[in-house]
């Protein structure tokens, strides 16, 4: 059963009306024609390429601050990373504890894993992020993994 929302055969029926058969959600529809207006100005393969040294350039930094980054570069996502805790901070904190921490004190929002055990993080970067903007995040992260190791020592 596709529902109210998810019944193409009656948003085709509505179409030739030109109608839909319930209100849109406009502001999604807003965010898609500015996104979409986004993406083919700055052209397709860029938006890509930037994808991917973004994702590069996470990857390597967290390794160097002694993360676990799950799967390797050339065949992991472009669009998001996950890692483990580092060895001395998985025995002191979670991943929500480490998210909640970042949140609190650097006003950074990434995420924590999805399979309930407690020990890595993901964090998206897709869409309008810029170079600046990944380094910036690192340098956040790496800001609180410098408090938190001194506390520790």
């Amino acid at each position: 059963h596709a529902g109210i929302y998810g019944n193409l055969k009656r948003y085709f029926e509505y179409s030739q009306k030109g109608q839909t058969p319930t209100t849109p959600c406009l502001p999604v529809i807003g965010a898609l024609d500015v996104s979409t207006k986004m993406i083919l100005d700055e052209g397709l393969d860029n938006v890509f390429d930037r994808h991917r040294k973004i994702a590069v350039y996470v990857k390597d930094e967290l390794a160097k601050l002694g993360f676990g980054v799950w799967g390797d570069t050339d065949s992991s996502s472009n669009t998001i990373t996950a890692a483990f805790l580092p060895p001395d901070l998985k025995s002191q904190y979670t991943d929500k504890q480490f998210v909640e921490l970042l949140k609190k004190r650097e006003r950074l929002e990434i995420a924590p894993g999805i399979h309930g055990k407690g020990d890595y993080i993901r964090i998206g970067h897709m869409g309008c992020i810029t170079e600046t903007g990944a380094r910036r995040m690192v340098f956040k992260i790496k800001k609180l993994l410098l408090e938190l190791r001194s506390k520790s020592a």
